[in-house]
């Protein structure tokens, strides 16, 4: 998931930096930079997770399971909010069958109930720490 995210990312700001609109790139509108500044944080974030959840499982540390599910949470949300605003920002090519953002985005969506959706992977995380 987090690698389509990835991709998305790469697929908008290029888009930003061609696409022409009022006679200058829509990259350089501050709502087209936030909403990319939006989709790296949420890439970013969700890669470190993935790391993170990574390296507690090759180290066989007790909190590895809570880690991964937390990954799998947040990278399945993250990634869905990616996806979703690479179409906002990509507009009606995003949607055609010529642009592969459709693809990613359904990629996103399978993946995001592969082993389980966002809730079950929550509340995994909130029985290991005690709230459930």
């Amino acid at each position: 998931m987090v690698g389509a995210a990835q991709r998305v990312l790469e697929l908008c700001v290029e888009h930003a930096r061609v696409r022409v609109q009022g006679g200058r790139p829509i990259g350089g509108y501050q709502a087209i930079q936030h909403a990319c500044a939006d989709l790296y944080r949420d890439v970013e974030s969700a890669r470190w997770l993935t790391w993170e959840a990574e390296w507690k499982l090759a180290a066989g540390r007790p909190d590895a399971h809570a880690a991964v599910a937390a990954a799998k949470a947040y990278a399945a949300e993250a990634s869905l909010r990616v996806a979703r605003r690479g179409h906002q920002i990509m507009g009606a090519i995003g949607y055609s069958e010529e642009h592969p953002l459709h693809l990613f985005h359904k990629g996103v969506l399978a993946a995001s109930l592969d082993a389980g959706d966002s809730t079950s992977h929550l509340e995994a995380v909130a029985k290991s720490i005690g709230l459930a």
